[in-house]
């Protein structure tokens, strides 16, 4: 799921491979810790309702998105909007 986040040309299926990253979860916490930076990365990249996917994905890892914390901090921060 995290490939099509990254690669697909589709706005709608990348949206909708976030918002299934985060109900599917992973078994691995290694997995859960690599798709929580990537969806940090996510956050601090774009806006929108894409931003919001990637937040709400990442609160539902729970305590092993630490990983995103630095990402959820900066961009509230950072962004004009």
């Amino acid at each position: 799921i995290m490939r099509l986040v990254d690669t697909d040309p589709d706005p709608g299926v990348r949206l909708a491979a976030i918002e299934a990253v985060g109900l599917l979860g992973f078994a691995d916490d290694a997995d859960i810790s690599a798709a929580a930076l990537r969806l940090g990365q996510i956050v601090d990249s774009v806006g929108g309702i894409t931003r919001l996917r990637a937040i709400q994905a990442i609160a539902r890892f729970g305590t092993k998105a630490e990983p995103a914390i630095k990402f959820l901090t900066a961009a509230p921060a950072s962004d004009p909007s």
